[in-house]
């Protein structure tokens, strides 16, 4: 079982927490989402694919920012719970973050739950 505590990085800017949530796992990001925060999220999604997870959701209610690495980063988990058959959400950040999705039309591509 990976390590459900926050992983971090040198900024205190950011963190992603990963939990099991029901039979899929949450990860929930927090703060700001760069390029400095990317490695810490890719070992937490890393984890939790490596998991008997039946399913992913990346939580970004919590994030104050977000640039194309964010995007990025959520496209690519995406892609691999496709991969494996999993099924994917993405919990909605505040407004700043939604308008990225919107701008970028990646509203249209990547499954929100509500």
């Amino acid at each position: 079982m990976p390590d459900t505590s926050p992983a971090t990085h040198p900024s205190p800017l950011f963190t992603v927490a990963s939990a099991p949530d029901g039979a899929r796992w949450r990860l929930r990001l927090r703060g700001e989402f760069d390029v400095a925060g990317l490695e810490a999220a890719q070992r937490a999604l890393h984890g939790a694919l490596g998991e008997r997870c039946t399913g992913l959701v990346v939580d970004l209610s919590d994030l104050t920012f977000m640039d194309s690495t964010g995007l990025r980063f959520v496209l690519c988990a995406q892609r691999l719970c496709s991969a494996a058959d999993r099924p994917f959400a993405v919990r909605q950040g505040g407004p700043a973050i939604r308008r990225l999705f919107e701008l970028t039309r990646l509203d249209t591509v990547v499954p929100f739950e509500d």
